[in-house]
């Protein structure tokens, strides 16, 4: 088995990043971009695939920027009913209930 290479700095978790996303860090929103991006795109890619299994891939990356808007603009209520900081499976969780609600069918 070959050993991972250390990274330099500090590592961020998407629960420190989502935290920072409700404080209005737009530089934070591009961290967790990179990181839950396909998580994100590929729910609502699940979301709006027809019964015979096709997804137009226009209307999926228009629903997957409406999903981060939303996250963007209801980040800010996590800081109201959240414990303080968020753990990283308190940031997946919330973002992909979030997005299924957003694009239930």
């Amino acid at each position: 088995m070959r050993a991972l290479p250390l990274r330099a700095g500090p590592v961020t978790s998407a629960g420190d990043l989502l935290t920072a996303v409700a404080r209005g860090d737009r530089t934070a929103l591009g961290g967790l971009y990179d990181r839950l991006g396909a998580l994100v795109f590929g729910l609502v890619t699940d979301a709006l695939r027809t019964p015979t299994g096709q997804v137009d891939s226009l209307v999926a990356e228009e629903a997957a920027l409406d999903a981060w808007t939303h996250v963007w603009r209801n980040a800010p209520a996590l800081l109201r009913t959240s414990r303080l900081p968020l753990t990283t499976a308190e940031a997946i969780t919330w973002i992909a209930e979030e997005v299924r609600q957003r694009h239930a069918a």
